[in-house]
């Protein structure tokens, strides 16, 4: 589902949020809803660092740059997904706070200072046929950066107090959430979407820390059962979206 189904949000092969814009033309995959939902619901820290894992064009780490001071690193192992995050972040008002790396996250975190946050809305297609783009494979299916890494990844480079954010399939909630015990990182928040009023959750973001918190569980869906988008995604989505 994208974005550019919002109004006034595309021009040609840009999105318009309120206080960024963020060019895709070239990468293999778009602005999605499901990326703006999770930019929108993670809490961000009042400080420290960031890791945008798996960032794309750079959109996560542009929604949190807008919401956070702190110090983002966004890391992409796709050539031209990383050209691209690198012009949008450049010509952000964020630019001397976000940087963009072409790599591998399991071994560019090894350089990279403990960090307060990490958020990714990682590939989550697996043992599903495959089509003949290698990028968009590479988008789609996770073979490079898998649920399991990334929690594990989480569990060494997080700080005491840090927090890994990230969306999911709904069918695979509980196997995530048992990754996550078996690191030590504990389920605080999380949020089940239904893109339709009424349906069933097709997605669900999930906040994990360290130390246990009040767990919090909340519901959201885009659109009402008439097509029109949802008031509480609309107010999730305020503050980015331009006719919101």
């Amino acid at each position: 589902m994208s974005v550019s189904s919002i109004n006034a949000v595309k021009s040609g092969s840009v999105f318009r949020f309120k206080q960024f814009s963020l060019c895709n033309s070239r990468s293999a995959m778009k602005v999605s809803t499901d990326g703006v939902l999770l930019g929108a619901w993670s809490r961000v820290p009042a400080a420290g660092v960031v890791y945008d894992v798996g960032c794309g064009t750079g959109l996560l780490a542009l929604m949190l740059a807008q919401r956070s001071p702190a110090i983002i690193y966004g890391v992409e192992i796709d050539g031209v997904a990383y050209e691209e995050a690198m012009m949008n972040a450049r010509e952000s008002q964020w630019a001397g706070r976000i940087t963009i790396l072409n790599g591998d996250i399991y071994d560019e975190a090894i350089e990279l200072p403990m960090a307060n946050m990490i958020i990714s809305n990682p590939p989550y297609f697996t043992n599903s046929l495959k089509v003949g783009d290698k990028a968009r494979n590479m988008a789609r299916h996770d073979d490079s950066l898998t649920y399991s890494g990334l929690i594990e990844m989480a569990s060494r480079k997080l700080t005491d107090s840090g927090w890994l954010s990230v969306i999911a399939p709904m069918d695979r909630r509980d196997e995530i959430v048992a990754c996550g015990v078996e690191r030590g990182l504990i389920l605080n928040r999380e949020c089940r979407v239904s893109y339709v009023e009424g349906k069933e959750a097709k997605r669900v973001m999930l906040e994990f820390g360290r130390m246990a918190d009040r767990y919090e569980l909340s519901t959201i869906s885009v659109h009402e059962s008439d097509g029109n988008y949802s008031e509480s995604y609309r107010c999730l989505t305020h503050d980015y979206y331009l006719d919101f």
